[in-house]
């Protein structure tokens, strides 16, 4: 039960990682801008904020563009007793209008909801409060020159064909399948009983791209993620990934693109990521041979899950000879996964 990020991180890697970044063309762009600041106090809003904004500016609905940030209103309302996470959240997104300082400013406290979502726990614990990240002028002016870089890149790389791409199957009733770990190419979503959450930046007609803002190059837990991304999405059976032959790095801060041809991957690394590391096999063998007795969770039930610790069951969605549990953590925030595969023991009465 973990994201594409977090096994991606965890994994130990050969020396240089699966596939080195050598292998990657390096693209370097040039423009009349320099950034005034070497480091962020906040790296991943500021990185989250030229990625919202940019895709807002490039069409997409606020809504969308904002959306794990919008799923972070929701889990602040719910889950932090935020009363008014949803009034707040309107009235930045309605000041968001271009790259003008006004929007900037918005755009990134509205970025900054995205920590309800993605460590619920953690904000619950610190009693975070998204209004109150401040940000600075140099900041703003940063953000600007990333956003307005990254618009020129589209310009060339582009057009995008799908942004903040998931990798579920391709129908309903694939869906309830997938949840069972029945991998099969192409048929059941990119998902495992490992991996059983992510999502990916942009897809251009022939190559996924994931955007990185960061003063540093992609390390080899990068590159590895991206692989995942690229495997899972085949995997999903999404026509999109049918034609995908590049794998590629932007970073605005950098204004560097890095790319490699799928071609020049090998089998033996792709087997090792699907089977070793997303677990495709390891999925269909749990789903062939399980015949333990199905477990079933109440809303309001203590659990401990080996890897994330005592958590409370938040909600729970029946599916033929299964649950969806949905999980709040105390150490890791909210996950989801299916009762018959997660290693949950319930605690009958909290210690």
């Amino acid at each position: 039960m973990a994201c594409v990020t977090e096994v991606a991180s965890r994994i130990k890697q050969p020396r240089g990682g699966f596939v080195k970044l050598d292998q990657f063309k390096v693209v370097e762009f040039t423009d009349d801008n320099k950034l005034q600041q070497q480091s962020f106090s906040n790296p991943g809003t500021v990185g989250a904020t030229v990625d919202y904004l940019t895709r807002y500016l490039m069409g997409a609905k606020k809504v969308k563009a904002f959306e794990p940030s919008c799923k972070g209103v929701s889990y602040a309302k719910r889950y932090c007793g935020y009363d008014d996470a949803v009034e707040v959240a309107k009235s930045l997104l309605r000041a968001i209008k271009d790259v003008d300082k006004t929007s900037v400013e918005c755009a990134y406290k509205m970025a900054s909801f995205d920590a309800y979502y993605r460590a619920t726990g953690w904000a619950v614990q610190n009693k975070y409060n998204a209004m109150n990240i401040a940000i600075d002028a140099v900041t703003i002016s940063d953000i600007q020159i990333m956003v307005k870089r990254s618009l020129d890149f589209w310009k060339e790389y582009g057009p995008i064909v799908k942004d903040g791409f998931t990798f579920g199957p391709t129908s309903e009733l694939d869906e309830r399948q997938c949840f069972y770990g029945l991998m099969e190419k192409g048929v059941y979503g990119g998902y495992t009983s490992v991996v059983t959450c992510g999502d990916g930046d942009y897809l251009t007609k022939d190559t996924l791209w994931d955007f990185k803002v960061s003063k540093n190059k992609p390390m080899s837990k990068h590159v590895l993620q991206i692989l995942m991304y690229w495997i899972m999405g085949i995997h999903s059976g999404q026509d999109e990934f049918k034609s995908i032959e590049r794998l590629g790095f932007y970073n605005p801060r950098m204004n560097t693109a890095y790319i490699l041809q799928t071609k020049n991957i090998s089998q033996e690394t792709i087997e090792i990521i699907e089977n070793d590391i997303i677990g495709y096999e390891k999925s269909k063998q749990l789903a062939k041979f399980r015949k333990t007795k199905p477990k079933t969770y109440m809303k309001g039930d203590i659990v401990e899950h080996k890897v994330f610790g005592r958590g409370t069951v938040l909600e729970v969605k029946p599916v033929t000879g299964d649950q969806i549990v949905e999980i709040n953590f105390e150490k890791v925030g909210i996950k989801k996964t299916m009762a018959n595969f997660a290693p949950l023991t319930k605690i009958t009465e909290e210690e």
